[in-house]
C-alpha cells in the first residue's frame, strides 16, 4: 500500500469510528440539542423549568433532574472527547506520512494509526 493509499485508509477508519459513535446525522443533532438544554439547566443553577430532555434522562434513568443533567454533560464530554481524539490520531498519522524516509516508516505510522482510531470508543 503506497502513502496516498495509506492516507485515505486512515481516513476511512476514522470516519468509520465516528459512525460508531454517533450512527446518524439526526441522533447529532439529538445529541447537540440535549447538550445545549443540559447546559441551560446547569447555568441556571439547576433551577427553574427542567428541560425535557433532562426530565426524558431523569424518568428513564431514575435520577433527580441535577443528576440527569450531570450525567448528560459528562456524557457529551465523553463524546466531544472521543471524536477530538479520532481528529488527532487521523491528523497526527496523515502528517508523520508526509515525513518518512521508509516504507517501513510508513507502515509503522500506518499501523500504530489504524490501532490508535479503533480504540476510541466503546469496544
Amino acid at each position: 500500500m503506497n502513502i496516498e493509499e495509506m492516507v485515505e485508509r486512515i481516513d476511512v477508519v476514522a470516519n468509520a469510528q465516528r459512525f460508531r459513535l454517533v450512527d446518524d446525522p439526526t441522533k447529532a443533532f439529538e445529541y447537540m440539542e440535549t447538550e445545549k438544554e443540559a447546559l441551560a439547566f446547569r447555568s441556571a443553577n439547576y433551577e427553574g423549568p427542567v428541560p425535557i430532555s433532562v426530565q426524558d434522562w431523569s424518568g428513564i434513568r431514575g435520577l433527580i433532574p441535577k443528576e440527569a443533567c450531570d450525567d448528560i454533560l459528562l456524557e457529551a464530554m465523553m463524546l466531544h472527547m472521543a471524536i477530538a481524539l479520532i481528529r488527532r490520531y487521523r491528523l497526527e498519522a496523515k502528517w508523520a506520512l508526509k515525513a518518512v524516509a521508509t516504507a517501513e516508516e510508513a507502515q509503522a505510522i500506518f499501523e500504530k494509526a489504524i490501532n490508535d482510531l479503533k480504540s476510541v470508543g466503546p469496544q
